[in-house]
């Protein structure tokens, strides 16, 4: 499931002057965040940062920030970081549960496209049912 996805540790260790998002800020700004990369050749190609939010009544994995270097546009590098974070949404029993807050520039149909239900204007989120889903076809394995 894992071969080009890797959990960073250290973003300072990494170059992201090509990434529209100053990574770095968001994690200082986020110390609870846990930041995963997607490889290809040794190259950081696509992040996406989350936080577990393991409190009683709603659990869940919020999605803080998810980009994708535009020339790996189109290759489905967003969609796995994405089923990344629903695979550890299992793992942790919040039963694949994912929110997020997306921009309105046109990306938030590609998440309604994947199954994700718009709850507010800007706020999506995917349940157990399509989290599973979305695992199963990115990764071949069940969630």
């Amino acid at each position: 499931m894992k071969k080009h996805i890797k959990i960073i540790t250290k973003m300072v260790d990494f170059d992201t002057s090509e990434y529209i998002f100053d990574w770095n800020k968001i994690n200082i700004d986020n110390p609870n965040s846990i930041f995963v990369g997607y490889f290809k050749s040794q190259k950081l190609v696509g992040l996406i940062c989350f936080i577990r939010h393991p409190e009683d009544g709603f659990r869940f994995n919020e999605i803080v920030d998810l980009e994708v270097l535009e020339k790996n546009h189109g290759q489905y590098i967003g969609s796995r970081l994405l089923a990344y974070v629903m695979h550890d949404s299992i793992e942790q029993g919040f039963e694949g549960y994912i929110s997020l807050l997306t921009k309105t520039n046109g990306i938030e149909k590609y998440y309604l496209h994947l199954g994700g239900i718009q709850r507010t204007y800007n706020r999506i989120e995917f349940q157990e049912r399509t989290s599973r889903r979305l695992v199963k076809k990115f990764y071949d394995v069940e969630g």
